[in-house]
């Protein structure tokens, strides 16, 4: 019979006492009156997954392995995981102990274990061809077998009549490293379910954010056997999961982390001497890429100076390096678009980006790209300088400014953070006002409204073959959720507020509790991000302190966006529903909307769908909580389509469309619900009148809403500023 490994509770206080009792029988040889109570309790907990597994315990006894092992996968079904039988308990030893007296063909692991094992050494040789080699050329270790288990697949030593599990301890010793994005290395495979573990717990951060997870194993036999165990195909094909294992492991080594995009090994399960020569690889590998010191010098030097004189004058295109993240969407579009707009008017560029959910960019693959390309520029969305202090001092940034984040946030005076030669470009009007107050200086700084991509949005003919699929009569493109309330559970998770044991972050839980509820009971009323963080000035101020007022005031601005925003979008939206007017929601999670679902159309790709949508969308529409201006607008006037847009009072409106498209006669603007409904229904009915506007717009868009035209506007005003003399901290020795 298997062994006990570790000890665990059962909800069911019948159960409980059914397992003691149980393993007092089985220990003092009383078979027939365990049998017996076995039976009397499957009589009085009928219909309950307790029932399954006393069933599977009797057939066990009874050597009816078979019929034993599928109560034991029924009761598996119906249990919570927290209710599953300790492994020395009988309940155990009966699903186990069954299993290894079927013969293999009647055996649930191995037909399961060989779907997963074909799944993983695909996905193995699609990112290590050499190693899935090694491995299906490797006998299964004849020291184990495989079981299916409580929580699935396990490895089984015959010899020690032991069931490989994790260690009761280990969850709890991992807790807070599974919150965050620093790699778990394991220093083999050890039981293998420290690796189902840590992937079943994946951190679940910003957009798709994930967690590396590096194993050292120097015999692939063993990888063999950890293959079977779980589906990690997904895991392996996204670097969640990467294998060194075998004579190319060291080969594999310099593959990886001489990419310099992988965080360093540091949590290291097992014993780390048996990987140390591993270890000590990847250190050397991160010391000998260091090229900052050949960085300074260029960029201290009088040659970079004159480059910079000879870009001023107009002599030289400069290089601009894009330097971007992936996990939010809009900044990596956003730096795509001008990366190839900056193309197209002449300059050389480069795009840094992590390619995959796991990457972590080294400072020192900074320093290589800059020491490779030698960028004038260096082009950032939403972060600049500050947030990269480590780069040279002489290196100007070029930062669009369309949120407050990190050191743009924090920073109180931005003197001494910045260089005369770095540009700010700002989204919206406010925000230049609010990085000015910082002692930005005003001449640095650049409203730009986001332009559009035309070689992503241009008008289509009316037979375009997919013409069909997207034609429709109003639209709306953005994500949902399934409903406010759930948006701000989500919210306040996410913002660390839900925890109870945090008397700061119940105080400041409570009032974002209270706005919220003031949000639901008052739909009409129009809220501004500065009328919210005055309400928390007011209300939070003399209780938080000083020193976390920064971190609140990012939370109201994240509660802005997050939660009033969409309670503002329902607003309208459901108002269109109310009219029954046809309409189209693009978008992941309209679906899980209860009174919305109905318009649910799906996701919209940017790159093949979004100008569909516009072109065959009789009235599209935007709704944004503070901005008139968006690039929806842009490229809806690239796409020559028809668009109307919920307005605001200019005195509260972020960034006025007014300013760059005329109103009635470009586009349609609307301030209620019932305006928008009978605007709909106007230019539902009025072809002509909606297609002049559309033209009129389009005319505009080409003229000034392009990325290209965009670039040329930054590339001079930059040159201005390298025309202007630097102050002495600034200037070259």
């Amino acid at each position: 019979m298997p062994q006990a490994t570790q000890q665990q509770t059962v909800t069911s206080p019948a159960f409980a006492e059914l397992t003691s009792l149980a393993q007092t029988l089985l220990a003092t040889g009383q078979t027939n009156q365990l049998l017996t109570t076995l039976q009397t309790f499957c009589q009085t907990h009928a219909h309950t997954p307790y029932a399954l597994l006393a069933q599977a315990a009797h057939h066990y006894l009874n050597h009816n392995h078979l019929p034993a092992v599928q109560f034991a996968q029924q009761a598996r079904d119906q249990l919570d995981p927290a209710d599953y039988p300790d492994p020395a308990s009988l309940f155990s030893i009966a699903f186990i102990g069954s299993q290894l007296a079927l013969p293999r063909r009647q055996q649930p692991a191995p037909a399961q274990a060989y779907t997963f094992y074909r799944r993983n050494i695909a996905a193995l040789r699609s990112v290590d061809p050499l190693l899935a080699d090694r491995v299906q050329a490797s006998p299964f270790p004849a020291q184990f077998t495989l079981v299916d288990a409580w929580t699935g697949l396990h490895l089984f030593a015959p010899a020690r009549n032991t069931l490989l599990t994790l260690d009761a301890d280990l969850p709890q010793k991992l807790a807070s490293h599974l919150q965050g994005r620093a790699p778990i290395t394991f220093a083999a495979v050890a039981t293998g379910q420290e690796i189902r573990f840590c992937l079943q717990h994946q951190v679940n951060i910003l957009h798709g954010m994930a967690r590396a997870h590096y194993l050292f194993e120097s015999d692939p036999a063993l990888v063999k056997a950890l293959l079977h165990l779980d589906d990690f195909a997904d895991a392996l094909q996204t670097a969640q999961l990467t294998i060194f294992s075998g004579p190319n492991a060291a080969q594999r080594v310099d593959d990886v982390f001489g990419t310099l995009r992988y965080a360093p090994p540091n949590l290291i399960l097992g014993d780390a001497s048996t990987c140390q020569d591993h270890l000590a690889q990847v250190a050397n590998i991160l010391s000998t890429a260091d090229r900052s010191g050949a960085v300074k010098a260029y960029y201290a030097s009088e040659a970079f100076a004159e480059r910079l004189e000879q870009i001023a004058q107009g002599l030289v295109a400069p290089r601009i390096l894009f330097f971007t993240c992936r996990w939010t969407t809009f900044l990596k579009y956003c730096a795509a678009d001008f990366q190839r707009a900056f193309d197209q008017i002449g300059c050389p560029t480069r795009y840094l980006i992590e390619e995959n959910d796991v990457q972590h960019l080294s400072a020192q693959l900074h320093w290589r790209v800059l020491h490779e390309f030698k960028p004038d520029a260096v082009f950032m969305v939403s972060h600049s300088r500050p947030s990269n202090a480590h780069f040279p001092r002489q290196l100007p940034f070029i930062a669009y400014i369309q949120d407050k984040c990190g050191p743009t946030l924090t920073l109180t005076d931005f003197r001494g953070h910045i260089t005369g030669h770095d540009l700010f470009l700002c989204v919206v009007e406010e925000l230049q006002q609010y990085l000015c107050g910082k002692h930005l200086p005003a001449e640095q700084t650049l409203v730009l409204p986001m332009p559009g991509d035309d070689t992503l949005f241009f008008p289509l003919p009316a037979d375009h073959e997919r013409g069909a699929e997207f034609a429709c009569a109003i639209s709306y493109v953005k994500h949902g959720n399934a409903d406010t309330d759930a948006i701000f559970a989500d919210w306040l998770a996410t913002a660390g507020l839900a925890q109870p044991d945090n008397p700061l972050g119940r105080t400041v839980a409570g009032f974002f509790r209270e706005l919220y509820a003031i949000l639901r009971k008052e739909p009409t009323r129009r809220w501004y991000e500065p009328d919210l963080l005055e309400l928390a000035q007011k209300h939070l101020w003399p209780i938080v302190g000083q020193e976390n007022q920064p971190a609140v005031t990012q939370l109201v601005s994240t509660f802005f966006i997050n939660v009033y925003a969409a309670c503002r979008r329902r607003f309208y939206l459901h108002a269109l529903a109310d009219a029954a007017l046809p309409l189209r929601l693009y978008g992941n999670h309209w679906d899980k909307d209860p009174r919305l679902n109905g318009y649910a159309a799906g996701p919209a790709t940017r790159d093949k769908d979004l100008n569909l949508v516009y072109n065959f969308s009789t009235i599209n529409l935007h709704l944004h909580p503070n901005s008139t201006m968006h690039p929806r607008l842009a490229e809806c006037g690239l796409a020559r389509a028809f668009i109307m847009v919920a307005d605001h009072a200019q005195e509260h409106d972020a960034l006025p469309a007014r300013h760059y498209f005329e109103p009635d006669s470009e586009l349609v603007l609307f301030d209620s619900p019932a305006d928008l409904i009978d605007r709909c229904r106007y230019f539902l009915a009025h072809d002509e009148h909606r297609l002049q506007i559309a033209q009129a717009m389009h005319q505009r868009a080409r003229r000034e809403q392009t990325c290209t035209a965009a670039a040329r506007i930054v590339l001079d005003t930059w040159r201005q500023l390298l025309n202007k003399p630097l102050p002495p901290q600034d200037a070259p020795s």
